[in-house]
């Protein structure tokens, strides 16, 4: 057990996401048992795709109608943009299983500016969460970790770093079409459990950053939940700067 979090190394990704999906499954069918909803916040990108087809692909009747899904963070473009982290997680998870779209929670972005689209997403947070407090308390936030340390669209450097009161922040970075919506670290760090997802070589450096040296300066090594539960769920190749054995090698 790492001190800020318990760290899984995979031979290979596929094994990594067999984990993480088992992960899902089993943190799932407990808040429902519990709470009777299950709610998650769920990252785009390449890499954790392969969980959402694993996932999509289950053979266990798995309560998608107790559960409500979240996006960790958004680019601000149309939801039918190649960009939009919205369609990725649609294509690869939510069109394959059974969950009405009125308990997918997406970030409105047509027609608005950046700033409201923000504002709309937290207050969709607020209405959901009503009751719980002033910070939403997810049952899994799904996070992944870029070469540069970011996290959800957390960037290195920048102020939504020390935000204190949103849920929601809007980033700008450079161009317009890379603009984005995150959920803020206070958010994240409220979860019940928090699991990076984080495949490839590339990564390595990051990876070591935040869990090994702890660099601060890297918005990752920053989520560091109030009483939750962290999980590091890597394969070899992001690991491979870690001085640790894989898991799984049988």
């Amino acid at each position: 057990m790492a001190e800020r979090g318990e760290v899984f190394i995979f031979p290979d990704r596929e094994r990594a996401a067999d984990f993480m999906a088992e992960q899902w499954e089993r943190t799932m069918l407990s808040a429902v048992e519990s709470t009777g909803v299950f709610s998650v916040a769920l990252s785009g990108g390449r890499s954790p795709a392969v969980v959402y087809e694993r996932l999509s692909r289950s053979g266990r009747a798995l309560p998608w109608d107790r559960t409500h899904v979240f996006l960790v963070d958004e680019r601000f473009v149309p939801a039918g943009d190649t960009k939009s982290n919205f369609r990725l997680i649609h294509e690869h998870l939510l069109a394959r299983v059974p969950i009405s779209t009125e308990r997918v929670h997406t970030v409105v972005t047509d027609t608005i500016s950046l700033e409201d689209a923000a504002r709309g997403y937290e207050q969709d947070l607020k209405e959901f969460f009503t009751g719980t407090g002033d910070v939403p308390e997810f049952d899994l936030v799904m996070l992944g970790m870029g070469e540069d340390g970011h996290t959800a669209s957390l960037f290195p450097g920048m102020s939504g770093l020390q935000e204190e009161t949103r849920l929601a922040v809007p980033v700008i970075t450079g161009r317009v079409d890379t603009w984005r919506i995150s959920l803020s670290l206070r958010v994240i760090n409220n979860a019940h459990t928090i699991i990076f997802f984080v495949t490839g070589r590339n990564k390595a450096q990051a990876v070591q950053g935040v869990i090994r040296d702890r660099n601060r300066e890297l918005p990752a090594a920053l989520v560091t939940p109030s009483c939750g539960v962290l999980m590091y769920v890597l394969d070899s190749e992001a690991a491979a700067l870690l001085e640790q054995r894989p898991h799984g090698n049988g």
